[in-house]
């Protein structure tokens, strides 16, 4: 079999043509393949003519779990008709809907184009059966940005919206909506394997839980999330939950808004983040990394004990950051506002000033930036 291009250069190296596997180097998008073939049939040898098309795709960045800018070469479009999908990477481009259970063959990598809105089944007919299903394999969902663009993935299943068996969850930089309120399901179950997610926004409703993982850890870092559940907002049976920034609104309507069989250690990475459960439990510690408060003049941090009933101080409170009360006073006013401004204008520290308090990103200076921190934390109290 030889190889020639419409620039002029020929391989004699193998792509795939029927189970052989070829491989072609130095291509760029838009380069026209011309294939010869010779066939051995018998004992003659023969030539015919063959029609190959392929296909280059165009580079396509992502951003991984750490957030870090990655690019990818190997991927398929997604159309709308697929229904088991082999291991390898996956695009949403535009508006693509799927009325049927997305089955996985290997760990699926799903890139969400910006402006992308991707669906599988509707409220109105929700797909029969899971979501995404993969039996023994890794999703991982990734977005291009972190914007309003982000692209969207929107599933309505009669079973969990995502479930994966013996393999893990990994959502980054995407959104996601995950919806399957039927009876004995969840938005999003993983067994036996771990959850992640990182400056990605979902939402996941179940009739069990918003979001579940069995055996694994589940981690939230910089995300937006609401999770709900008749029974549990968030699970994590034989494992931790670990939110670390972020906003996380979680409801279990009947038991535990969050609920571990390990510990729930929680924290903070910016003034606009928050964290609101409608309860807790955990066979381990709750531990507040970083001080909160509730904007009741209440401060949490270090671990919290249950009290004798076995609820916590922080069931259904809504934290915030314990950061901006520039006056002491335990709560974050206009107060704050009023004594930065003074400082500001005129260079000296009032009386009673908390001046690492007023330096809310930490800079070792108190300036405008902090100021609208403080603003932006006032306006986002309940």
């Amino acid at each position: 079999m030889s190889w020639s291009t419409n620039g002029g250069s020929t391989w004699s190296e193998p792509v795939t043509v029927d189970e052989r596997q070829y491989q072609l180097t130095n291509l760029s998008v838009g380069t026209t393949v011309r294939v010869k073939v010779q066939a051995i049939l018998g004992e003659g040898l023969y030539s015919a003519p063959a029609t190959c098309t392929f296909h280059i795709n165009t580079p396509l960045q992502y951003l991984d779990i750490s957030g870090d800018t990655q690019t990818c070469i190997n991927y398929t479009v997604l159309t709308g008709s697929e229904g088991t999908l082999a291991a390898g990477w996956y695009v949403a481009d535009g508006t693509i809907s799927f009325d049927h259970q997305l089955n996985t063959s290997g760990d699926f990598h799903l890139i969400l184009k910006d402006g992308a809105v991707m669906r599988i089944g509707t409220e109105q007919s929700p797909a029969n059966g899971y979501g995404i299903y993969a039996n023994g394999h890794s999703i991982s969902i990734h977005g291009q940005s972190t914007g309003e663009h982000r692209g969207q993935l929107w599933i309505n299943a009669t079973r969990n919206g995502i479930y994966t068996r013996s393999g893990n969850l990994e959502i980054s930089s995407g959104e996601v909506h995950a919806k399957s309120p039927i009876h004995y399901s969840d938005g999003i179950y993983i067994e036996g394997g771990s959850i992640s997610m990182t400056n990605a926004v979902v939402t996941a409703e179940g009739e069990i839980s918003g979001i579940t993982s069995y055996g694994g850890n589940i981690a939230l870092t910089n995300c937006k999330v609401t999770a709900t559940g008749n029974y549990y907002g968030i699970v994590a049976d034989g494992a931790d939950v670990i939110i670390s920034g972020g906003q996380v609104t979680s409801t279990g309507t009947s038991y535990y808004g969050i609920t571990a069989s390990g510990s729930i250690i929680l924290s903070w990475n910016a003034p606009t983040d928050f964290i609101e459960a409608s309860s807790y439990s955990a066979d381990g510690t709750i531990t507040l990394a970083k001080a909160f408060t509730d904007g009741d003049g209440n401060i949490y941090s270090g671990v919290i004990d249950n009290e004798e009933d076995g609820t916590y101080a922080i069931d259904g409170k809504k934290l915030l950051p314990y950061i901006g009360d520039a006056n002491g006073d335990d709560v974050v006013t206009i107060a704050d506002v009023v004594m930065v401004v003074s400082y500001l204008v005129n260079g000296v520290e009032p009386e009673g000033f908390n001046f690492d308090q007023a330096d809310v990103d930490g800079s070792g200076i108190v300036d405008a930036t902090d100021l609208r921190a403080i603003v932006d934390m006032i306006l986002a109290q309940p």
